[in-house]
């Protein structure tokens, strides 16, 4: 009886196997350059940290020395995407928290920080590349909403 599948079985397989791999280095990314990261906005920083301007290519020293090039690269791709999705659901609020823990993860000063994000904007090559552009645009300006929290004279 002839396959109903339009791909050979061995084309399956070999998508399977990739799939599988692809999973073992996300765990390991997870693990290894995630895991100690204290929340999302640090995490999608430091991941748009390690693709290249150029290529759009991810390089990570331990993960990409561990696995093919190519693997490692999705992998880390598929954690820039995954942190930046549960960004996109993240209020206000925490926004202007996950912003404050960022400036005490760098020991940079508050002032400093805020006046070189506005007027340097870093933030926006944060964004993984495949995002539609109204995402990045709610990115942008909750970042930049936090920004305006942060900078507020104190009242009271």
């Amino acid at each position: 009886m002839p396959s109903t599948s339009p791909l050979p079985n061995r084309t399956i397989s070999d998508l399977a196997s990739h799939i599988y791999r692809l999973e073992t280095v996300v765990r390991n990314a997870r693990e290894l350059v995630l895991a100690d990261l204290p929340n999302d906005l640090i995490k999608l920083i430091y991941l748009a940290s390690l693709r290249d301007c150029n290529t759009g290519h991810y390089f990570h020293p331990q993960i990409s020395r561990q696995n093919d090039s190519a693997s490692a690269s999705d992998a880390l791709q598929f954690c820039h995407e995954e942190v930046f999705t549960r960004l996109m659901a993240t209020p206000l609020s925490d926004y202007v928290a996950q912003l404050t823990g960022y400036i005490s993860y760098t020991h940079a000063d508050k002032a400093q920080v805020l006046g070189m994000w506005k007027s340097l904007p870093a933030y926006r090559a944060t964004v993984p590349l495949k995002v539609s552009a109204l995402d990045a645009e709610f990115f942008y300006t909750s970042v930049e909403a936090a920004l305006t929290v942060l900078d507020a004279p104190r009242f009271g």
